[in-house]
């Protein structure tokens, strides 16, 4: 131990346990062989877990081997039965996800490579671990209607994000973009979403808090872009939206709308102001200017308000 070596065969069970109100399983195991360096070990090692329960996440098994030499260690694993808190919690439960992963300790920057394949999602990610922890991640939804129905959406299409993380201290840096293709059909959302609309974003996270720089969805008839952030209880966003086609909401009405506004307060409570201008009119009636302005309190859902529009049609 001195020299920081070893040279160890383990075998380890472990019974139904609860280490915490929020962390507990029925049944572990692991065994396996290590030796070498600590720094640099030489690893041949397999883990069993079985009806793990963390805060609101449950899973059925973890399996994984571990395997490696002088630190260069391969990870190949599967979670089965994961079940996430929402409305539909079996989404990801159907079937496995496979986790296969690379990290070489024996260089200081750390580097690892990670792989979680689903039939709903697949996570794609590389970067460092060391003293720079740093990551590039590609994560793509082949379908987007389980996961738009857990909010009570109806959508459905693709997506693709592509993502930079970089961590310093306690401070979390995220830089996003993507696309976003809708299967386009007589619902406005996906006409206003369009086949091939653009998303970026750029946050901060620390502990609790989150400080969006900006947040922008670029589709094809509709555009929402968003600045703020989160600290602690309180909400801090401002926002705009443009629609340059009225007629998508419904065939009754042409033109366009363009709004922005606020969200200030605690969370339920939030207050939340609008403005904006439209110009309306119908297949029959040209187009007139229409001021709108609305208040509400409650955020994301609304407890009272008001909302006022102002023009006239000739």
């Amino acid at each position: 131990l001195v020299a920081r070596t070893a040279e160890i065969n383990f075998s380890a069970t472990a019974p139904e346990m609860e280490l915490r109100p929020d962390l507990a399983w029925q049944s572990l195991s692991a065994q396996g062989r290590l030796s070498g360096s600590f720094d640099a070990p030489d690893i041949d090692t397999s883990l069993d877990v079985r009806t793990l329960r963390a805060h609101d996440i449950n899973v059925d098994g973890v399996t994984a081997t571990i395997t490696g030499q002088t630190g260069d260690l391969m990870v190949d694993g599967s979670i089965t039965g994961l079940r996430v808190p929402g409305s539909d919690p079996d989404v990801f439960a159907r079937d496995p996800i496979a986790v296969r992963g690379r990290v070489d300790l024996d260089m200081a920057p750390r580097p690892f490579s990670i792989s979680l394949s689903h039939p709903l999602l697949g996570i794609e990610a590389q970067g460092t671990a060391g003293d720079t922890e740093h990551a590039e991640a590609t994560i793509t939804v082949p379908r987007l209607a389980p996961f738009a129905e857990r909010g009570g959406v109806d959508l459905d299409g693709r997506a693709a994000l592509s993502a930079t993380i970089d961590r310093s201290g306690d401070e979390i840096r995220i830089t996003g973009n993507g696309t976003i293709n809708a299967m386009v059909r007589d619902d406005p959302l996906s006409r206003l979403i369009g086949e091939n609309a653009r998303l970026m974003v750029n946050a901060t996270v620390k502990g609790s808090d989150v400080a969006l720089s900006e947040a922008r969805l670029e589709g094809a008839s509709a555009n929402v872009r968003a600045t703020g952030g989160v600290t602690g209880n309180d909400v801090g966003l401002d926002w705009t939206l443009g629609l340059n086609d009225l007629s998508l909401l419904t065939a009754s009405l042409v033109g366009d709308l363009n709004a922005q506004g606020q969200v200030r307060g605690p969370w339920q409570t939030a207050r939340f102001d609008a403005t904006g201008v439209a110009n309306v009119g119908t297949p029959t009636i040209a187009r007139q200017r229409i001021d709108i302005s609305a208040n509400a309190t409650g955020f994301p859902r609304t407890e009272r308000g008001t909302f006022t529009a102002q023009g006239r049609f000739d």
